[in-house]
């Protein structure tokens, strides 16, 4: 019997924008990455304006360099889930770190209480840090006999040590095998 791998890939398609207001942006830009891009551009240099008034040319790197750094680095695909795009793994991963739970009954409709919380310890580590900003990023590991799993504890202790409790009498347990 022959074995093989399937080599698919999801479609992705995308519209592209050829021009904008006249100028000719030649094979066209992701509508997405457009659209992205000019609300972060917005956002950023909105908030760069009301903190330190208008660019100067000393300043006007600092104004347009991390809009375009976060676009360029964010559309892109996310090494574990290609259909998700980096800047929504970031924007989850955020939302992970400063809520510190996770939503384990009917997906967040119960609230959580403090045995769901994880702590910050846990929930941030140096290693994460660098696979979330750096993608691709290999794992640091001081001493490769003690990794990160080992000292992280969730919920209440399981315990071992318990021993078998007898349910049904010898009686009806020997009733129950003669049938």
């Amino acid at each position: 019997m022959l074995e093989g791998k399937t080599l698919t890939k999801t479609l992705d398609v995308e519209a592209k924008q050829h021009e904008v207001l006249g100028l000719d942006l030649g094979e066209g830009i992701p509508r997405h990455q457009l659209f992205l891009g000019v609300a972060i551009v917005f956002v950023w240099v909105g908030l760069l304006f009301l903190v330190f008034g208008a660019p100067t040319p000393k300043t006007v790197m600092i104004y347009i360099l991390p809009p375009i750094l976060i676009l360029v680095i964010g559309t892109q695909p996310y090494e574990f889930q290609p259909r998700r795009r980096l800047l929504t793994q970031w924007s989850l991963k955020s939302r992970f770190i400063a809520k510190g739970s996770r939503a384990i009954i009917r997906s967040g409709a119960r609230p959580p209480t403090r045995h769901d919380s994880i702590p910050l310890r846990d929930r941030v580590t140096v290693d994460q840090l660098r696979q979330l900003f750096i993608p691709g990023a290999k794992r640091i590991e001081l001493n490769p006999a003690i990794s990160d799993h080992t000292h992280t504890r969730v919920g209440s202790l399981i315990l071992t040590n318990r021993r078998a409790v007898k349910l049904v009498s010898s009686t009806a347990a020997k009733e129950l095998s003669k049938k």
